[in-house]
């Protein structure tokens, strides 16, 4: 079975609750991990 990239792309991001378009990690994910702090200025809104 091949799965084309665009598809594994879109469920590893939707996996890691990253932005699917951009595969930027947003400020509330990034809260629940606990590394808010240190990506401060870096996360998308």
């Amino acid at each position: 079975m091949r799965v084309p990239l665009p598809v594994l792309k879109d469920d590893y991001y939707q996996a890691m609750h990253w932005n699917p378009k951009t595969g930027a990690l947003s400020q509330a994910r990034a809260r629940e991990l606990g590394i808010a702090s240190l990506l401060e200025g870096y996360l998308e809104a």
